[in-house]
């Protein structure tokens, strides 16, 4: 911590925690670091291990009237006189922290990432009421934190460029007359918001025939023009640090070889990647796309015709909470590079998952995961000389696992891996991302498990990616 955050008093550090805390929500790809500042912020005041300490003292006054009776049970008043003084105690000291804990909780205890409500498709889920409001809400905060927050000054005024450079769409239902010209497809993603299908089809029907120029419209993301450049040339520095944490560079080429598809077979195919249909069965009858005509290459197997119709039939999201669409360009990439080992046997030791504060990459919930990358993530890209404004620390993306595992031979092993990302469900609800065992489809394996799910079938492996791969293709 430096000067300037040291003579920085209390209620500044709360205010700048709350509004740190508060653009998480929105800004949600940079949840992370909004978090971390937020800590950097709120420790002086109430550190982890004093936040943790009123949690235990709120479960203890929530477990002692039950004592209490049962001492009251036994006549034994003596104990009766003692837990009621103890719980008096309580009482006060909660009550005097109680706005320490509700913040300390969003900062030391992140639940689910927040939906990025200004992914398309997503700002209903995400339950973000005026997102023109939001916007301007989340400038203001951004601009208070600019000029209060002087070593971070730089990355709150991109931030702030970047919110003014959103593109929102409302979530009520479009007009029916107002659907036509350059604004058709902006009231697709309308509708899509509103949860109107019957108009989303008709919308999307009209889409697909119309053509300008030769080169046709659809509602799904570019393969190609709208995505960034995720080309990077590591430092040899940089690859050696990576080295001893058990990290390798891959360069990923643009395509999908791993699907068996061309680069023109998968970009018609991408057209139906917006259409969830927030169902658990993609086979179901009446559901799969195979039974509405959806163009898949006639002698396309199965497993990844199954693996690309779920994300036709199910909205995605990746940790930040952004809308997530594999992007199949040229990319730079550190991965952990280990074999899969045959059952029974040990995992390699990896200097990673220590830094991280494990001991075995078995067993872990997302929910340990999580807070571990936002805890941590961020130190260990830094040490290995990387700009964290730009690079992030995550569980491997699916279709980094799909891409770099042919080549590795992962997807042969029957046990699962953490995914980054999430399948989003009914009314928002997440299923934390796990694929690739052998009995399920291997490479073309996906389907979310709770956030809190623990086994030893599954196992964690991690990539350092760059965040913009991260920010949803409006």
């Amino acid at each position: 911590m430096n000067l300037h955050e040291k003579s920085t008093s209390a209620p500044d550090r709360w205010r700048l925690a709350e509004d740190l805390v508060e653009a998480a929500v929105v800004d949600t790809v940079y949840r992370d670091r909004y978090l971390q500042r937020a800590r950097d912020f709120l420790e002086p005041v109430l550190s982890e291990a004093e936040f943790a300490a009123l949690k235990h003292q709120e479960t203890e006054a929530s477990n002692l009237p039950d004592r209490i009776f049962g001492a009251m049970s036994r006549e034994n008043w003596s104990e009766v006189k003692e837990l009621s003084s103890r719980m008096s105690s309580l009482k006060r000291t909660l009550a005097e922290n109680v706005k320490f804990r509700q913040l300390g909780e969003k900062i030391y205890q992140p639940g689910e990432p927040p939906l990025d409500p200004f992914s398309p498709g997503l700002h209903g889920l995400a339950r973000s009421g005026d997102v023109q409001a939001l916007l301007h809400k989340v400038s203001a905060q951004l601009e208070r934190l600019q000029e209060s927050d002087q070593c971070w000054q730089d990355f709150y005024a991109a931030r702030r460029n970047a919110m003014a450079a959103k593109k929102t769409y409302s979530s009520q239902a479009p007009g029916k007359d107002d659907v036509s010209g350059s604004r058709l497809e902006h009231k697709a993603i309308e509708a899509l918001n509103a949860g109107d299908f019957a108009t989303l089809e008709k919308m999307a029907a009209r889409l697909e025939n119309e053509e300008q120029g030769g080169a046709e419209r659809a509602l799904g993301p570019s393969l190609v023009a709208e995505t960034p450049d995720l080309t990077v040339q590591f430092p040899q520095e940089v690859l050696q640090r990576a080295r001893n944490l058990g990290l390798a560079p891959v360069r990923m080429e643009a395509g999908a070889r791993h699907l068996n598809l061309s680069t023109e077979e998968l970009a018609t195919l991408y057209r139906y990647l917006w259409h969830p249909a927030f169902t658990d069965e993609s086979g179901r009858e009446g559901v799969s796309l195979r039974n509405k005509g959806v163009p898949f290459p006639a002698d396309m197997p199965a497993a990844p015709r199954d693996f690309l119709e779920l994300f036709a039939l199910h909205p995605f999201v990746n940790s930040g909470g952004a809308r997530y669409a594999p992007t199949l360009v040229d990319e730079d990439v550190l991965v952990e590079d280990f074999d899969e080992p045959d059952a029974g046997r040990e995992y390699p030791a990896s200097a990673l998952l220590s830094a991280l504060g494990f001991e075995d990459p078995r067993g872990l919930s997302r929910v340990r995961l999580e807070k571990a990358l936002i805890d941590r993530g961020d130190v260990i890209v830094g040490d290995l000389g990387l700009d964290v404004r730009e690079f992030r620390l995550v569980c491997i993306p699916p279709d980094v696992y799909g891409r770099v595992g042919t080549q590795m031979g992962w997807g042969r092993r029957p046990f699962w891996t953490h995914f980054d990302g999430y399948l989003v469900r009914e009314k928002g609800k997440l299923g934390a991302l796990v694929g690739g065992d052998v009995r399920f489809g291997g490479l073309y394996d996906l389907t979310g498990v709770s956030r809190e799910y623990e086994s030893d079938q599954i196992i964690a492996r991690f990539a350092v990616v760059q965040r913009k791969r991260m920010e949803a293709v409006q």
